[in-house]
């Protein structure tokens, strides 16, 4: 998982896995840790992602840290939930 920078628009999330061997299917998803006013810190979806694909991208928010976990589906099923990666966000470009 990485993010970028970009001098217009918000910075873009982009998370990228290792292809399983006779995987026909993988699932992606990207949280943030959030406060509501007052209360206890929440984990939010930002977002998910199912398909072929070994990759995907999605706008995140500057100076923000976010998490990411993935799985594949092979004959045998749905394998486990990799180990959350994360990241941070920079602050915007001059």
């Amino acid at each position: 998982i990485t993010c970028t920078a970009n001098q217009k628009g918000p910075p873009t999330i982009t998370i990228a896995w290792d292809a399983t061997t006779g995987a026909d299917n993988y699932q992606a998803t990207l949280t943030r840790q959030e406060r509501p006013l007052g209360g206890p810190p929440q984990t939010a979806l930002i977002a998910q992602y199912t398909g072929t694909r070994t990759n995907t991208t999605a706008d995140g928010d500057h100076n923000t840290q976010y998490q990411t976990q993935t799985r594949a589906r092979t004959t045998a099923g749905w394998t486990d939930w990799t180990t959350p990666a994360t990241t941070r966000c920079p602050t915007p470009k001059p």
